[in-house]
């Protein structure tokens, strides 16, 4: 098999480089778009609302996916390339249950709390409805993500120097 020489090595990652730049650019003007149209439509009072239950909806799902999005591909991707199918597989509903469990005792907590965080920490009892909606798309979303870390594991290859 012929290797590439530096000047094609070159041109594959300015090109590489430059479909990940504007994937980048057109990712954040559609972020854009969709703030100015949420805005829009929501209003300010309802769009600070939303934004704020989205900020307690991050922060508990950082703690909830307990860095498992991140572990779980180089894991995956390990025991994949090591033939280990038992430790792979092991690996996988490891990651699953966990991040389930515990997704869903900080969706518990935070559907529970809601009425607290709404009211006597931010004094909007209109977030509560949202904290609540948010605490129940919790664990999906970790489930999701999970899935996705675990794909990614699966499409991770060794790169050869």
């Amino acid at each position: 098999m012929k290797s590439k020489t530096d000047a094609e090595n070159v041109s594959d990652l300015a090109s590489s480089g430059l479909i990940i730049m504007l994937g980048i650019i057109i990712g954040q003007i559609l972020g854009t778009i969709n703030q100015i149209l949420l805005a829009r439509f929501l209003g300010p009072n309802n769009f600070g609302l939303f934004n704020i239950g989205i900020s307690i909806f991050t922060f508990a799902f950082i703690f909830a996916a307990l860095g498992l999005r991140a572990g779980t591909p180089r894991f995956v991707s390990k025991y994949l390339e090591s033939g280990e199918v038992e430790k792979l597989n092991s690996a996988i509903r490891f990651s699953l249950l966990i991040s389930l469990l515990s997704s869903i005792v900080i969706a518990i907590g935070l559907f529970l709390l809601a009425d607290l965080i709404s009211i006597a920490i931010l004094e909007e009892s209109d977030l509560k409805f949202i904290i609540q909606v948010l605490a129940i798309v919790l664990p999906i979303k970790i489930s999701v993500d999970i899935l996705i870390a675990i794909t990614r594991g699966y499409s991770i290859t060794k790169y050869k120097v």
